[in-house]
């Protein structure tokens, strides 16, 4: 399986770790013309380096599979180009605004264009999915994502990863939003919002800027409760057990009864080797992993951001 590769970032040697362990071969990568990271990172994984854009868009049409790992000012423009007959798999959310992303229709078939979500693919996550999917019940789901950096643009960039999350989770993308609060203002403590499912699931979602504190998954189905704290980390409970106060231990303690604890595998970066195998399934026509975030789900994860921040102060 051929890929060729569009960046140098920090993220891509995560990516390059994950494409080669599954056997295939990186016939191109390019970033920025006459970029010295650019040929660091080439040298340092020993891919070859495409000379321009130009150099690099033609190899593509040699490739099954496009990564593109750029900075989300400039992932759109360069989907724009990839108009060939190959997989293209792009660092998320793809742009900042859903009314600019729906361009990309005009330009290429999305069809075969996926999101890299990769929280999508942990083991954890696999195992809070398997559980919603069973349940009967319409669920509490409680995210908490404390961004280390303040403000939209930070929400958009990386916060997209805990919504895209909790609405694949949930399997509705276009949950009616109930209510908006915080600012956007860069001086606020972020914001938080409340959104009901079409089958009465509840979404409670919370971005405090820059809190000293773990993201989260928390979700009680009427029956058992699962949490992902963080979200490589797998907890499910079924009661709590209270154990009263005595003369050594003077509170109350409640102590969830734990069925099942499990973390995610640290081999490689978490769900990266997935997404591999995922995109080269769908290359080779074997059919499309349910995990992969297709663009029709990119586009509302980002409708879905939009309609939150045009509601903040």
């Amino acid at each position: 399986m051929k890929i060729a590769y569009w960046g140098s970032g920090p993220i891509s040697q995560f990516h390059v770790a994950a494409i080669k362990s599954q056997g295939c071969e990186i016939i191109s990568c390019f970033s920025r013309a006459d970029s010295p990271r650019l040929s660091e990172f080439c040298s340092q994984h020993q891919i070859p380096m495409a000379k321009n854009k130009t150099d690099f868009i033609k190899t593509c049409d040699d490739a099954d599979i496009v990564f593109v790992a750029l900075k989300t000012e400039v992932t759109l423009q360069s989907l724009k180009s990839l108009t060939g007959n190959y997989v293209v798999m792009f660092e998320k959310p793809g742009a900042l605004r859903a009314t600019d992303f729906q361009e990309l229709g005009n330009y290429v078939n999305t069809d075969n264009f996926f999101a890299l979500y990769n929280r999508r693919f942990y083991e954890t996550v696999d195992l809070l999915k398997s559980a919603i999917d069973k349940s009967i019940n319409p669920l509490h789901l409680n995210v908490y994502f404390p961004d280390t950096k303040k403000g939209i643009h930070q929400f958009y960039i990386n916060g997209c990863h805990a919504l895209d999350l909790a609405l694949y989770l949930l399997n509705d993308f276009t949950p009616k939003l109930v209510g908006v609060t915080g600012s956007s203002n860069i001086e606020s403590t972020g914001f938080s919002f409340l959104a009901e499912t079409q089958n009465g699931s509840i979404l409670n979602f919370s971005n405090p800027w820059g809190a000293p504190s773990r993201a989260r998954i928390d979700c009680f189905n009427g029956e058992t409760n699962i949490q992902l704290t963080p979200f490589e980390a797998f907890k499910e409970s079924d009661k709590m057990d209270v154990q009263e106060p005595t003369a050594d231990v003077p509170i109350r303690r409640y102590i969830p009864n734990s069925l099942q604890e499990t973390f995610v595998s640290t081999d490689f970066k978490p769900g990266f080797v997935q997404q591999v195998q995922a995109a080269v399934h769908a290359a080779q026509g074997l059919g499309l992993d349910r995990r992969l975030c297709n663009y029709t789900q990119a586009l509302s994860v980002l409708k879905m951001m939009d309609k939150v921040v045009d509601k903040l102060k």
